[in-house]
């Protein structure tokens, strides 16, 4: 999983730095095309981000849990459950669901910008 992850983020990477290209920006049509793959891998990247992130944490408190700090070890036994948690439930969801959620979360955001702009102009 982590390797076809990889490659989407090589992608991400590589068509970040093709939209500064002034050959790419000057075609209207090349710029369009790669600036939507773009953000469609967008949100793949930054959960990958996310994801990579919590592994790195979860391995930071495994190490933490044999070290010498009393302090650093007691927060590793409070936080590793949670970020094993977190890892699971992860894992579990599948892409598409992940994809739902945030949409959801999108669309409410979206209603709650315009109620509340609403709201402030009858204030």
């Amino acid at each position: 999983m982590l390797d076809k992850l990889e490659a989407i983020k090589a992608r991400f990477d590589d068509l970040g730095v093709a939209l500064t290209n002034p050959e790419v920006v000057n075609n209207n049509k090349k710029f369009s095309q790669l600036s939507k793959e773009y953000r469609s891998l967008e949100r793949i990247v930054n959960a990958y981000h996310d994801y990579k992130k919590l592994l790195d944490d979860i391995d930071f408190y495994k190490e933490a849990l044999h070290g010498d700090d009393d302090e650093l070890r007691e927060l590793a036994k409070a936080e590793a459950p949670g970020l094993e948690e977190r890892k699971e439930f992860l894992e579990k969801i599948s892409l598409k669901q992940r994809h739902f959620v945030e949409a959801f979360l999108r669309s409410i955001k979206g209603v709650l910008y315009f109620f509340l702009k609403d709201r402030q102009s009858d204030l």
